[in-house]
């Protein structure tokens, strides 16, 4: 199959904003108020704000709390007292996502490929996270929090699509980008966060 470079080019400069600024916002915020109704209702004394900060493909060993030579991750890790080594519940992103959020292994939570083999095409989609597999911001969001996403990844949202009440994806975005327009909704919540 032979694609034209300019046509590419077009859905990108057109498509790709409509859909990560009208579509995907007006889908997650409909996904969000249709499963929120149906959560259970949990209290938490002392509510604290929580932060979960991901990097996509980033090795311990490649950051300097790791021991790496050089100051690799100097301004992470002076921004928090809980800096950790974790293991990863899947290779790819848009699995590892769901594990972080629910603690279970992707056959568990259900945001994965169904077949023995990945072949990433549309005709064979991998499942999102099950209905009855409860995440952090499901338990959170009943208790009173204010939860947000922000990536620049769409795999790591599409699986978790409607979780959070804010969810925004800065397709080809710098982390500079992202980390901006999460400090600004954060900046505007009264309630505690996530």
């Amino acid at each position: 199959m032979i694609t034209n470079p300019l046509s590419n080019k077009l859905i990108k400069q057109y498509v790709s904003p409509i859909y990560f600024q009208v579509y995907q916002p007006l889908a997650n915020r409909y996904k969000y108020h249709k499963r929120s109704s149906h959560l259970p209702h949990y209290k938490f004394e002392n509510k604290k704000d929580i932060i979960i900060i991901t990097l996509d493909c980033l090795r311990l060993d490649h950051t300097t709390a790791g021991g790496h030579k050089n100051n690799t991750t100097n301004d992470i890790e002076d921004s928090t007292d809980d800096f950790f080594e974790s293991v990863s519940g899947s290779s790819w992103t848009y699995s590892s996502v769901p594990s972080i959020l629910s603690g279970k292994y992707p056959h568990n939570h259900g945001a994965c490929y169904e077949s023995e083999f990945r072949n990433q095409d549309m005709t064979n989609p991998p499942t999102k996270v099950r209905d009855d597999t409860e995440l952090l911001p499901d338990m959170l969001v009943n208790a009173g929090y204010s939860t947000g996403f922000f990536s620049a990844i769409a795999t790591a949202e599409l699986p978790i699509q409607g979780r959070f009440r804010k969810s925004v994806i800065s397709h080809d975005s710098d982390a500079q980008d992202v980390l901006n327009e999460a400090k600004q909704w954060w900046n505007q919540q009264n309630s505690p966060r996530l």
